[in-house]
């Protein structure tokens, strides 16, 4: 798939979720769920007799499933040899950005300033990257701020002293 490709299929798949499950904190919070029930049992085995917490499981699996085939509707031949989107839900907050003080990577690693404005932003803390979705004022695209290039980050959301960043709220 090309990149464009996978942005539009992320997008559908969330806007899917987000449509079954009320909001993007309601998917969060019900993929978390599921996993967490899913975690006391063999892999892939919850028991028909557990009530709720069987009912917390297929609820989850079938608004995946529908996103799923939703995302990969235009594409369906994808869908048929076996492709899947993973599901990553990380620590995500609403983020005002003073001035254009903060540049981040576009997906073909072009360094853009990020605009003044609010965004959503995601922290990627195995890749140190804040994640600033549409931020990419090209083509709407994510922006990738490396932590690394701005030490007054290193403590994201905490401790944001001396920067251009406030955190509005976290969202999940």
């Amino acid at each position: 798939m090309t990149p464009e490709m996978k942005r539009e299929t992320r997008r559908l798949y969330l806007e899917s979720l987000v449509l079954t499950l009320g909001s993007e904190a309601g998917a969060a919070a019900t993929h978390a769920e599921s996993a967490r029930i899913e975690s006391k049992y063999r892999p892939g085995v919850v028991p028909n007799d557990s009530g709720a917490e069987r009912a917390a499981v297929d609820r989850w699996n079938a608004a995946h499933q529908l996103a799923t085939e939703v995302a990969f509707a235009r594409w369906g031949t994808f869908l048929e040899q076996g492709a899947t989107i993973r599901v990553e839900f990380r620590p995500t907050y609403r983020v005002r950005v003073r001035r254009e003080l903060v540049a981040g990577y576009a997906q073909d690693s072009a360094r853009l300033s990020i605009l003044s404005g609010e965004y959503v932003v995601e922290l990627d803390a195995p890749a140190g990257h804040l994640i600033f979705r549409g931020a990419d004022r090209r083509d709407g695209g994510d922006l990738f701020v490396k932590l690394v290039e701005y030490l007054e980050l290193a403590a994201f959301p905490n401790e944001l002293a001396n920067t251009q960043l406030e955190v509005i709220e976290g969202l999940y």
